[in-house]
């Protein structure tokens, strides 16, 4: 199956990660990614993270790095075959996370968010091990010229002018006539 990250979301209580379907009016459907593929609706109750969204604290001017960023680092460095597990203890996968991201503020990034990063991580590569997380340049040089298009054909809209009346007529406001008191 082949898998869009920015359609990937993890749901609070539920473990796993989910991607989505379609929207409803009021949440998702959605289908969980693993052999079962349940499917289930999400509504306002669930609390629904999309990984897209979601960002490691860094020491660096910038705050944060994405988590698609971290996940492209991890790619790149172990491709399919990670050194550590969900499984393992907090020395490992802080000096895991420490590897890729060797600026992550380690006051701010908690065992259970590395242990979440990493479990992801395996769960993405095992639905689809061809999965990319960089960001596709020609979609967005795409997407900024249809923006560029819509801006430059909004023009301001003309007030409809009436068959009979004119222009000029148009801006002549007419005021009812009141018949004045003799007194």
């Amino acid at each position: 199956m082949k898998l869009n990250f920015d359609e990937i979301v993890s749901v609070a209580g539920k473990g796993g990660l989910y991607k989505i379907l379609k929207p409803t009016k009021n949440g998702y459907i959605v289908e969980e990614l693993n052999d079962s593929r349940k499917k289930m609706v999400l509504g306002p109750n669930h609390r629904v993270s999309l990984l897209k969204e979601i960002s490691i604290y860094t020491t660096d001017q910038e705050g944060a790095i994405p988590l698609k960023d971290v996940y492209e680092k991890i790619k790149s460095k172990f491709s399919d075959a990670l050194p550590v597990s969900s499984k393992d203890d907090s020395n490992a996968l802080f000096s895991f996370l420490g590897g890729v991201v060797p600026e992550f503020d380690a006051d701010k990034v908690y065992h259970s968010d590395v242990k979440k990063l990493v479990a992801w991580y395996s769960i993405i590569l095992e639905e689809d091990p061809g999965i990319s997380f960089k960001d596709d340049e020609k979609s967005e040089a795409a997407s900024e010229k249809d923006e560029k298009k819509k801006v430059s054909k909004a023009k301001p809209k003309k007030a409809p002018v009436a068959k009979n009346q004119t222009a000029s007529s148009k801006k002549v406001s007419q005021k009812p006539i009141t018949p004045q008191k003799k007194g």
